[in-house]
C-alpha cells in the first residue's frame, strides 16, 4: 500500500467514526474496537491472530494490548478513550512494564492521536517519546502508522523510522539557527575547505529551501459561537478561556473550561437553580446526585454552583454551555477559548 492508499484509506475510516451517533465521546472500549484496532489491521497491517488484550491487573500497571506476542519483536499499547487529551504521563506504566519485560516500542493512542516511545531512551516519558501524529495531518499518521507497521517491526525499519524522526527534529531546531553546535561544526569543516570568511548565517541560508516550512499556529482562539457551528474543532485541548468581561483564565482540561464557566455565569447571576436540568439534574445538582439518587459518576465541587457531574465529552460541555448562554441572553461570540 503506497502512502497516497494509506492516506485516503485513513481518512475513510475516520469519516466513518464521525457518522457514529455517540461520537465524539467514545468510550475506550468504543474506541479500541472501532479506531485503534481497525486502524491497526487495515493499515498497519496486523490481523486478528497479532495482538491480544492484555487482562487487567489489580495494580492497573498493563498496557491494553500487547502485539506480536509471544515473539521477540512484541510491543505494547496503552489505549485511551478518544477525547481523551494524551500527555506522557499515560505511558509512564506501560514503558515500566516493557522494562520489566525486556521491551522496547510502546504506542500511546486515543485513535486520534498517535505517540510512539523508546525504551531504549534513558530518561522520562516525555523524553522517550519519539514520533507524534494525529489525524489533523493524514499523511503525517499514514507514515506514522507504516512505521509501526507489522511488516516495519519485523524487518526492523521501526528503529530506522525512529531515528528518521529524531533526526528530523534535531536538524529542522539545528539547521535554523546559525549559533548551534552543528551549524558551528559545518562552518569549521568549510573554512578548512578553503571557504575563509563563512559564517554560521551562510550556512544557515544554504539549508533553508531544504527546510520545511514552518508549521501554522498550532493554538487560535475560537468563539463559542464557532464551536457550535463546527464541532469538530473541540476535539483540540483546551488552554484558556476568556469570558465576556474580557478575563482570561487558564483551563487546559475542558473539565476545567465547563466548571469556571459555569462558576462565571453563577457570579453573574446567569446560572438557573439546582437542580439542572430541573428534570433530572444531570447536570448540577446541591448533592452529587441525579434527582432519581443515582450518584454521578465523576462530580466535582464548583461554589455557588454544587456539585457538577463532569463526564461529559467536549462537544457536549460546549453544546450546554451554548444553551446557557442562549436562554440568558449572553451573545456566544463574547465567550472564547483558546485551543492546541
Amino acid at each position: 500500500m503506497t502512502e497516497s492508499e494509506r492516506t485516503k484509506k485513513i481518512q475513510e475510516i475516520l469519516r466513518e467514526i464521525e457518522k457514529l451517533p455517540t461520537f465524539p465521546k467514545l468510550s475506550e472500549a468504543d474506541t479500541c474496537e472501532k479506531v485503534i484496532s481497525r486502524l491497526m489491521r487495515e493499515i498497519a497491517g496486523y490481523g486478528y491472530g497479532d495482538y491480544i488484550q492484555q487482562p487487567v491487573d489489580a495494580l492497573g500497571a498493563k498496557p491494553d494490548y500487547e502485539f506480536l506476542p509471544s515473539t521477540s519483536q512484541s510491543w505494547y499499547l496503552e489505549a485511551k478513550a478518544w477525547d481523551t487529551a494524551l500527555k506522557d504521563e499515560h505511558a509512564g506504566q506501560a514503558l515500566n512494564y516493557a522494562n520489566q519485560n525486556g521491551r522496547r516500542w510502546v504506542v500511546l493512542s486515543n485513535g486520534s492521536e498517535w505517540r510512539l516511545y523508546d525504551n531504549a531512551i534513558m530518561g522520562t516519558p516525555a523524553e522517550k517519546l519519539v514520533s507524534t501524529a494525529d489525524h489533523e495531518d493524514l499523511s503525517r499518521l499514514a507514515k506514522f502508522l507504516d512505521g509501526i507497521s507489522k511488516d516495519s517491526v519485523l524487518s526492523g525499519g521501526i528503529s530506522d523510522y525512529a531515528i528518521f524522526c529524531r533526526m528530523s527534529r534535531l536538524l529542522d531546531k539545528q539547521l535554523k539557527d546559525p549559533n548551534s553546535e552543528i551549524v558551528q561544526v559545518l562552518v569549521q569543516k568549510l573554512q578548512q575547505c578553503g571557504l575563509a570568511g563563512v559564517t554560521g548565517e551562510h550556512v544557515v541560508r544554504y539549508f533553508q529551501p531544504t527546510l520545511p516550512p514552518p508549521p501554522p499556529p498550532s493554538d487560535r482562539w475560537f468563539t463559542l459561537g464557532e464551536l457550535l457551528k463546527d464541532l469538530s474543532q473541540v476535539r483540540k485541548r483546551p488552554r484558556e478561556i476568556r469570558t465576556p468581561d474580557s478575563v482570561v483564565t487558564p483551563a487546559e482540561e475542558w473539565e476545567a473550561v465547563f466548571t469556571s464557566l459555569l462558576h462565571w455565569l453563577h457570579q453573574n447571576g446567569k446560572l438557573p437553580p439546582a437542580p439542572y436540568p430541573p428534570q433530572s439534574g444531570s447536570l448540577f445538582n446541591s448533592t452529587p446526585n441525579r434527582i432519581t439518587g443515582k450518584p454521578y459518576q465523576k462530580p466535582v465541587f464548583v461554589e455557588g454552583v454544587g456539585y457538577v457531574e463532569c463526564i461529559w465529552s467536549s462537544a457536549i460541555i460546549v453544546q450546554v454551555i451554548g444553551r446557557l448562554c442562549k436562554q440568558n441572553g449572553i451573545p456566544t461570540n463574547s465567550i472564547s477559548i483558546r485551543l492546541v
